[in-house]
Protein backbone atom coordinates (compact mmCIF):
# COMPACT_ATOMS: atom_id res chain seq x y z
CA UNK A 1 0.00 0.00 0.00
CA UNK A 2 1.33 3.69 -0.57
CA UNK A 3 -0.18 7.08 -0.07
CA UNK A 4 1.56 9.30 -2.57
CA UNK A 5 1.91 13.22 -2.23
CA UNK A 6 -1.20 13.68 -0.16
CA UNK A 7 -2.79 16.62 1.11
CA UNK A 8 -6.17 16.77 2.88
CA UNK A 9 -8.29 19.39 4.11
CA UNK A 10 -11.71 19.66 6.49
CA UNK A 11 -14.47 21.15 5.18
CA UNK A 12 -11.81 22.68 2.10
CA UNK A 13 -10.65 24.87 4.66
CA UNK A 14 -8.71 23.29 7.42
CA UNK A 15 -5.51 21.80 5.72
CA UNK A 16 -4.31 18.77 7.95
CA UNK A 17 -1.84 17.19 5.77
CA UNK A 18 1.06 18.20 3.58
CA UNK A 19 2.37 16.16 1.16
CA UNK A 20 2.25 13.18 2.43
CA UNK A 21 4.46 9.71 1.11
CA UNK A 22 4.06 6.87 2.99
CA UNK A 23 5.09 2.84 1.16
CA UNK A 24 3.79 -0.23 3.11
CA UNK A 25 5.12 -3.38 1.71
CA UNK A 26 3.50 -6.22 1.36
CA UNK A 27 3.19 -8.60 4.61
CA UNK A 28 4.26 -5.34 6.94
CA UNK A 29 2.50 -4.38 9.90
CA UNK A 30 2.87 -0.29 10.65
CA UNK A 31 1.76 2.31 13.32
CA UNK A 32 1.64 5.78 13.04
CA UNK A 33 2.09 7.15 16.24
CA UNK A 34 2.17 11.42 17.00
CA UNK A 35 0.86 14.30 19.41
CA UNK A 36 -2.34 15.10 19.66
CA UNK A 37 -3.64 16.61 16.42
CA UNK A 38 -0.74 15.61 14.35
CA UNK A 39 -3.07 14.16 11.52
CA UNK A 40 -2.67 9.96 12.44
CA UNK A 41 -7.06 9.81 11.96
CA UNK A 42 -6.69 12.27 9.01
CA UNK A 43 -4.02 9.57 7.10
CA UNK A 44 -6.22 7.06 8.34
CA UNK A 45 -9.90 8.57 6.78
CA UNK A 46 -7.54 9.12 3.73
CA UNK A 47 -6.46 5.65 3.58
CA UNK A 48 -10.07 4.60 4.17
CA UNK A 49 -11.61 6.82 1.82
CA UNK A 50 -13.83 8.49 4.49
CA UNK A 51 -11.98 12.02 3.69
CA UNK A 52 -10.88 12.35 0.32
CA UNK A 53 -7.80 13.86 -0.43
CA UNK A 54 -7.24 17.29 -1.80
CA UNK A 55 -4.08 16.19 -3.90
CA UNK A 56 -2.56 12.64 -4.22
CA UNK A 57 -4.19 9.71 -3.98
CA UNK A 58 -3.85 5.85 -2.47
CA UNK A 59 -3.06 3.17 -3.99
CA UNK A 60 -3.24 -0.70 -2.96
CA UNK A 61 -1.95 -4.04 -4.86
CA UNK A 62 -1.09 -1.62 -7.65
CA UNK A 63 -3.97 -0.64 -8.37
CA UNK A 64 -5.21 3.46 -7.39
CA UNK A 65 -8.21 3.67 -5.21
CA UNK A 66 -10.91 6.11 -5.76
CA UNK A 67 -10.37 9.01 -3.74
CA UNK A 68 -14.07 8.43 -1.93
CA UNK A 69 -15.04 5.41 0.05
CA UNK A 70 -18.60 5.58 -1.94
CA UNK A 71 -16.72 5.07 -5.37
CA UNK A 72 -14.75 1.78 -3.92
CA UNK A 73 -16.39 -1.61 -5.09
CA UNK A 74 -16.81 -4.31 -2.28
CA UNK A 75 -13.58 -6.01 -3.28
CA UNK A 76 -11.29 -2.49 -2.76
CA UNK A 77 -13.28 -2.16 1.19
CA UNK A 78 -12.35 -5.48 1.88
CA UNK A 79 -8.74 -6.94 3.56
CA UNK A 80 -7.55 -10.53 2.52
CA UNK A 81 -6.08 -12.77 4.98
CA UNK A 82 -2.79 -12.87 2.94
CA UNK A 83 -2.56 -8.73 2.95
CA UNK A 84 -3.64 -8.06 6.13
CA UNK A 85 -3.62 -10.96 8.78
CA UNK A 86 -5.66 -9.93 11.12
CA UNK A 87 -8.21 -8.19 8.72
CA UNK A 88 -11.30 -8.53 7.32
CA UNK A 89 -14.62 -7.11 6.17
CA UNK A 90 -17.97 -7.51 8.09
CA UNK A 91 -21.35 -6.88 6.27
CA UNK A 92 -23.41 -7.36 9.55
CA UNK A 93 -23.56 -4.68 12.39
CA UNK A 94 -22.72 -4.68 16.00
CA UNK A 95 -26.07 -6.28 16.63
CA UNK A 96 -26.69 -8.68 14.04
CA UNK A 97 -23.61 -10.44 15.55
CA UNK A 98 -24.68 -10.08 19.33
Amino acid sequence: MSIENVDAAYHGVVKVLHDINISIPRGRTVSIVGESGSGKSTVARVITGLLPPSTGGVRFNNEDLPASAKNRSVDQKKTHSDDLPDGGYCHESKADSL
